[in-house]
């Protein structure tokens, strides 16, 4: 059985320490999700994955962090 990515779109509440922002991307695929947390002003992005029946919220805390990191660095 083949599974159809879910994708939703949206402006999570989070403030970004380098920015005004974060966008996060969620996207199923099987047994998995993959979260890609997206900086509003400098479109840096990094990526997640963890299980399908995990937490997702979890998941995007630690896109955050994952992407701080990476502003911090200079991309």
């Amino acid at each position: 059985m083949r599974t159809i990515p879910i994708i939703e779109y949206g402006l999570n509440g989070m403030q970004n320490q380098k920015s005004g922002g974060t966008y996060f991307e969620h996207l199923r695929l099987g047994n998995y999700y993959k979260i890609v947390a997206i900086d509003a002003n400098t479109g840096v992005e990094v990526t997640v994955m963890g299980p399908a029946n995990g937490n997702i919220k979890r998941l995007e805390d630690i896109a955050l962090r994952k992407l701080n990191m990476r502003l911090e660095k200079g991309h």
